[in-house]
């Protein structure tokens, strides 16, 4: 659809050096929304353009992190430097530029507000599974984890991480609560009452 760029807020941890995001147009030129030569983890913000850049549906964007994770990056979170993952937290790794986009049809704005969110719900859902390999028997992940699953229709899959929160944490109404909600959802009456 067309759009117009409002703003771009890039996103990455302290391995990343390089930040770049741009967009090819039909005619083979790019046209650069944010270039960030030495990036730093507190840079982490929405950057508005004084004017919106505008985008037809034609144009393909692209962005572009580069990471460090040797001795020589000063920012780097572990010395000695050693393999880093995927993960929220900052001496984890990851990145992402958001773009913040104003589409020119009415029309299309109820399709991008309809299709965007389970796309961003479900990356979501990927990522938590695999802190939760990592951090089993943290609670949070798994309550995370399993509203993502609920706004997704995922019944099964939240009720699962529900009960592993609530086995976490057996006195918390919270959790009881919540695992409620999902097995009513799940039209599994019985086990929400018990819940």
């Amino acid at each position: 659809m067309d759009v117009d760029v409002e703003a771009v807020q890039p996103h990455a941890h302290y391995r990343a050096r390089d930040v770049r995001g741009e967009a090819t147009l039909p005619d083979g030129s790019t046209k650069r929304l944010i270039d960030i030569a030495d990036w730093d983890f507190r840079w982490q913000h929405v950057y508005r353009f004084a004017t919106a850049a505008a985008f037809a549906k034609r144009d393909e964007g692209v962005d572009a992190l580069t990471y460090d994770n040797s001795e020589a990056n000063a920012r780097n979170p572990q010395r000695p430097p050693a393999r880093a993952r995927w993960g929220q937290r900052s001496a984890e790794e990851m990145g992402d530029l958001w773009l913040q986009v104003l589409p020119r049809d009415g029309h299309d704005l109820d399709l991008l507000s309809r299709d965007f969110r389970p796309k961003v719900a479900a990356e979501d859902v990927k990522g938590y599974e695999s802190e939760i390999g990592k951090h089993p028997t943290d609670a949070a992940l798994h309550d995370d984890v399993a509203l993502l699953d609920l706004e997704l229709g995922r019944k099964d899959e939240a009720i699962a991480h529900f009960k592993a929160s609530l086995a976490l944490k057996p006195e918390s109404a919270v959790a009881h609560y919540n695992l409620g909600t999902a097995l009513t959802l799940a039209r599994r009456l019985d086990e929400a009452a018990a819940a």
